[in-house]
């Protein structure tokens, strides 16, 4: 949930896969499983499709910018293109089910690109550019500046985009900790930059508008070439739309900033499968799979579910998301979501939200500091929206009845405040669709820290829909009122009392 969206290539199928294989037991992978390539499979790009409905976005404060990473290569696939179908995931987790669409191959006409260069690998760079912008039916306005690394160069980039972050981090390893998806004394920062360190093969840097690709060979092979046709797509995406700004705009809010990032890595994902089917052999298909390392398995594992989940999120779920634009509405359904950008991860689960223009309520809360006293310090107000949620929910818990209590999802709003002695305080207030919605999520929510903590709930004064939860370190307060769900994660009971009391007070909920 940092301030910094890294647009960039992670190779997350092969990476699932070797994780799966190496511990098939307690700790196997939560969520779905990556979709296979989609080769060819395109509407055509000439068929008069109508464009979706489209969502208003709002626009929200100024945020940071946005590199963005590329994965370990994606996901084998057949050169017979089938939209892609999650597996493993508990009923009712999947969040569309497309059934069997096999379409036309398109076979686009390549021009012979004129010689650019006198360095063989520009001239051949230059003719994958032109190939990409023919397929991704976009036409590059500028020269692209691209630039090759070792992955010890690539690491030491990304240690310094970090380090740019380190105190959203920070506070984001408060956050953390605060809802026990850490331990306190875990190091977030590490933890991050050890993961995207030796799991991204290349990033595109908005800022600078120059993307980076991993080449420690002496040839730039089909892996390579691979990940040059993602960052490049990233290229385009600034250049025509300029995502960069439309980060910015959604700085304080990680839900919608995690919705666009699911947008942009759905649509180059897609981009890049369709040039491997399209522009390699079955040999150069094969070789471009890059195999995870050891490191990069071992980085995976060591991140807690909501991390590795996050860190998948855009490949994954952004790339179901993207398929079902791009299957009905083609590229220029795709460059027109630019337009309509999803509002929230419940969109990118749910397109079918997406396409009926279903948007998140707008959810406040008060001035927390000038309820508890100004020795307190308000360090972060966001929105956690459905798939954090889902992800927080999953940590050791049945991932059939997270997906169950996430869904339903209307809107959020919480605050992350820090007081005099350091301690956290975390107030989330949830809006859900119905009372049968928030009911679900209040049952769920209290099975799920039971099992967290080992510790019982207690009936908090005599209300029948509040329960309180006392730890040797913190109280857990979640309260039902309607469809809206208040959860309070508090140094002590008298720091809970005193939030309620003052929440009561400014009208945001019933004593």
């Amino acid at each position: 949930m940092t301030g910094r969206s890294l647009v960039a290539f992670v190779s997350f199928m092969l990476l699932l896969a070797a994780c799966a294989d190496q511990e098939a037991d307690a700790t196997a992978l939560p969520g779905p499983t990556p979709p296979p390539a989609v080769a060819q499979a395109l509407p055509s790009p000439t068929a008069s499709a109508t464009p979706p409905p489209t969502p208003t976005p709002t626009p929200t404060p100024t945020p940071t910018p946005n590199p963005t990473f590329t994965p370990v290569p994606t996901p084998t696939a057949t050169a017979t293109a089938v939209p892609p179908t999650p597996t493993n995931t508990p009923e009712p987790t999947p969040t569309f089910e497309p059934g069997q669409v096999i379409l036309p191959i398109i076979e686009l006409p390549i021009p012979t690109p004129p010689a650019l260069a006198d360095n063989p690998l520009e001239m051949s760079l230059d003719g994958v550019g032109l190939r990409v912008n023919v397929l991704r039916e976009l036409s590059t306005k500028r020269p692209v500046d691209r630039q090759f690394l070792t992955r010890e160069e690539l690491k030491e980039r990304l240690q310094k985009l970090f380090e740019e972050d380190r105190d959203e981090i920070l506070i984001d390893q408060r956050l953390y900790a605060t809802l026990g998806i850490l331990d306190r004394e875990t190091d977030l920062y590490g933890l991050l930059l050890n993961l995207y360190g030796e799991g991204v093969l290349g990033y595109y840097d908005a800022e600078d508008e120059r993307f980076f690709v991993l080449n420690e060979g002496e040839e730039f092979g089909p892996a390579s070439i691979r990940t040059y046709v993602h960052e490049y797509v990233h290229a385009l995406q600034q250049q025509h739309f300029d995502f960069d700004a439309e980060f910015e705009a959604r700085e304080d809010n990680s839900d919608e900033a995690a919705a666009l990032r699911a947008l942009l890595e759905g649509d180059a994902s897609l981009a890049e499968q369709v040039y491997v089917f399209q522009h390699m052999d079955e040999s150069e298909r094969n070789a471009s799979q890059s195999e995870p390392s050891s490191d990069l398995i071992r980085a995976f594992r060591a991140a807690p579910n909501v991390i590795q989940r996050m860190f998948i999120f855009p490949y994954q779920e952004g790339v179901f998301f993207t398929f079902e634009i791009l299957r009905s509405n083609g590229w220029d359904g795709l460059n027109q979501a630019y337009d309509q950008i999803p509002q929230s991860t419940e969109q990118v689960l749910h397109p079918e939200k997406y396409f009926g223009g279903d948007e998140p309520v707008l959810v406040e809360l008060p001035d927390l500091v000038a309820i508890l006293g100004e020795e307190w310090t308000e360090v972060l107000r966001d929105t956690m929206g459905e798939f954090f949620l889902l992800t927080y929910l999953e940590t050791g818990f049945s991932p059939r009845a997270a997906t169950l209590a996430s869904e339903g999802w209307g809107g959020d709003a919480y605050s992350l405040l820090k007081g005099p002695q350091d301690e956290s305080l975390l107030v989330s207030s949830i809006t859900w669709d119905t009372q049968g919605d928030a009911q679900e999520f209040f049952d769920t929510f209290l099975e799920f820290t039971q099992v967290r903590t080992g510790a019982q709930w207690e009936m908090a004064g005599d209300e029948s829909k509040a329960e309180v939860m006392t730890l040797p370190d913190q109280s857990i307060f979640v309260g039902l009122e309607g469809i809206e769900t208040l959860l309070i994660y508090a140094p002590d009971q008298a720091t809970v009392e005193t939030v309620r009391e003052g929440l009561a007070a400014a009208g945001t909920v019933e004593e």
